[in-house]
């Protein structure tokens, strides 16, 4: 029983590092658009479009991006743009986008993936034991070293680091604001 509690608590962490949900509304996109492409019925098979090499790359596309969003979380905004576009364009190349299900399913995951962010590392909290103020100082100034270049960032290494002093708010020049970008797409 102790080794399960241990596997869902390692599962929670492993999912809440990266974007969990939206590569699998990805995963499940293109599975959906897999099976809408080889569908039969009967003696029937339907489709709606141009069919071939489409049935297979635009499912296996979608597949890959999910699957790389959850193990290289650091190229989630790449992998969610190609799964959204993938999604958009399968409207017109297989079965109008698994019957439209596919295509919202691929364009939600899309979005999702691309609106995640890393969790944020809470900073530590000075205490009046850990931080004694020195008298010639003024109140509220930090006393003791500069914090180092690593202790500005107040979120996961790696992701989105901000260049700057500590305290200073990051610059936002230049970048582009992911919300708008989101909805724009």
């Amino acid at each position: 029983m102790a080794t399960s509690s241990g596997f869902w608590q390692n599962f929670r962490h492993w999912r809440r590092c990266r974007p969990f949900w939206g590569g699998l509304f990805l995963l499940i996109s293109g599975l959906e658009l897999f099976f809408s492409a080889n569908l039969t019925l009967g003696d029937m098979q339907v489709h709606i479009g141009p069919q071939g090499f489409l049935s297979y790359l635009l499912p296996l596309i979608m597949i890959l991006c999910a699957l790389l969003c959850w193990f290289t979380p650091g190229q989630r905004l790449f992998y969610g743009i190609l799964g959204l576009l993938t999604a958009l364009y399968s409207l017109l190349g297989l079965n109008l986008g698994g019957f439209f299900l596919g295509m919202l399913l691929g364009m939600v995951g899309g979005a999702l993936v691309i609106a995640w962010g890393p969790p944020r590392v809470p900073a530590p909290a000075a205490t009046a034991d850990t931080v004694p103020e020195a008298p010639d100082e003024e109140p509220g100034e930090p006393v003791g070293e500069p914090a180092p270049a690593d202790a500005q960032t107040q979120f996961m290494p790696g992701f989105d680091d901000q260049p700057g002093e500590p305290g200073e708010p990051p610059a936002t020049g230049g970048g582009i604001h992911r919300t708008a970008f989101v909805i724009t797409l």
